[in-house]
C-alpha cells in the first residue's frame, strides 16, 4: 500500500442538536464534557483511537459538505 494524497484532519463525530432541544445544550455539553474526564472515556478514546471531544473550528462542518452529500446519495437510494 501507499500513499496517494492525505487531506487535513477532520472531525470523527460529530453530536448535533435540533432547536428544538435547544434548550439543552448546556445541560447536554456539561455531561459530554463530565463524560470526557472519567476514566471510562479515557477508555472509550482510547479503544476507539479517539482524541477526545473538542469544540467545532469555524467552517468545519462546511468541510465536510462533499461527503454528506455523497451519504445523503446513498441513503436516498436505499429508500426507492
Amino acid at each position: 500500500m501507499r500513499i496517494l494524497a492525505e487531506s487535513k484532519p477532520m472531525a470523527g463525530r460529530v453530536y448535533l442538536l435540533n432547536s428544538r432541544k435547544a434548550a439543552l445544550q448546556k445541560k447536554i455539553d456539561a455531561a459530554l464534557w463530565a463524560f470526557a474526564a472519567t476514566p471510562e472515556a479515557k477508555q472509550y478514546f482510547e479503544t476507539n483511537q479517539l482524541e477526545g471531544y473538542r469544540k467545532l473550528r469555524a467552517n468545519e462542518l462546511k468541510e465536510m459538505d462533499p461527503y454528506a452529500n455523497e451519504v445523503r446519495k446513498v441513503l436516498n437510494n436505499g429508500a426507492k
